[in-house]
């Protein structure tokens, strides 16, 4: 009970600053991204009826090996939860926990097809790694293609 109470307290402080964000793993613990019956601790709940204002937004990620020796990072931002002043109180917490976890559920179910789909113009691109696998593969590919008069790439798809 104390744990929760100052769960409570300590993230409440810290919403109260302005522009302030507070990240969470809901579940109570960090969970594979294949496990699609999300269930939430009360206690993101609790918080958002305790709230004058703020906004809850869903967050689905994933780790995909598509073409290159590290995966990609795939995110998706499910739809926001606000909470405004008027609404502010009237909240339950066990309805808004269902639709926590309806929410990021949704996500989560977004984000798979997206990457099971494997086309990179779905995502906005925010940084690239170097391409390639390295050592003696990347040497071998390396010889085949100055042999073969062409230009070295070094990553495997066209993404």
């Amino acid at each position: 009970a104390r744990g929760a109470i100052a769960f409570l307290r300590g993230s409440a402080e810290v919403l109260a600053r302005p522009n302030a964000a507070l990240w969470l793993t809901p579940q109570g613990r960090f969970a594979d991204a294949r496990e699609r019956l999300v269930l939430f601790r009360s206690g993101l709940a609790h918080l958002a009826a305790r709230l004058r204002t703020a906004t809850f937004l869903p967050l689905a990620v994933e780790y995909p090996f598509w073409e290159e020796k590290r995966p990609e990072i795939c995110v998706s931002f499910g739809e926001p939860f606000l909470i405004t002043e008027p609404s502010a109180g009237t909240l339950r917490a066990d309805s808004s926990a269902l639709w926590f976890e309806n929410r990021l559920r949704a996500a989560q179910e977004e984000l798979a097809a997206a990457v099971i789909r494997r086309d990179a113009a779905e995502f906005r691109v925010l940084g690239r790694s170097r391409g390639g696998v390295g050592g003696v593969y990347d040497l071998w590919r390396r010889a085949k293609a100055v042999c073969r008069g062409e230009k070295f790439q070094p990553e495997h798809g066209l993404k």
